[in-house]
Formats: structure tokens, C-alpha cells, sequence
């Protein structure tokens, strides 16, 4: 983290998934996001399969890194015959 704060010419770092292990759990999303907080560049964060929940319900939560919070990502449930279409 040090060497790459120290990079004058580093302009954006793409964080991409996976953050967390399979859907996570608040005690790993508290880790990733101070581990993030000593990253002194500005940071995009690309979400991986493990850092989203697919629980069988209408809504499904994800950590925002951006915004330091939880969000709906899914509205409508998706049947199994329905994926791919």
C-alpha cells in the first residue's frame, strides 16, 4: 500500500473483485474497507461474485466501498428458467 501511495503518476486504482469470500459478512467488509482507507488514491471498486449475498429473496444487499454502506442491488426475483433471457 505504501509503494503504491508513494507512485506520483497513479492517477486511479481499480480495485477489482473478489473483496470478500463468498458474500462476506460485516466483520470482512469492516476489514476490506480500513484496509482500503490507508490507499490515499482515488479508487474505483469493481464488485466480484463473491462480494454479492444471492439469498433466495426479492432484494439482494451489497456493500457499497464507494459510499461506506449497504444497498439493494436486485429488485425482482429471477427464476431459474428466466436466467439467460
Amino acid at each position: 500500500m505504501a509503494t503504491i501511495n508513494s507512485w506520483p503518476d497513479v492517477d486511479l486504482v481499480a480495485v477489482t473483485g473478489d473483496i470478500v469470500a463468498t458474500g462476506g459478512d460485516g466483520e470482512q467488509y469492516a476489514f476490506a474497507q480500513r484496509f482500503f482507507a490507508n490507499l490515499k488514491k482515488p479508487k474505483a471498486f469493481i464488485g466480484g461474485n463473491h462480494d454479492y449475498i444471492y439469498p433466495d429473496r426479492v432484494v439482494v444487499k451489497t456493500y457499497d466501498h464507494r459510499q461506506g454502506l449497504w444497498v439493494d442491488r436486485l429488485e425482482r426475483k429471477i427464476s431459474p428458467g428466466q436466467r439467460g433471457k
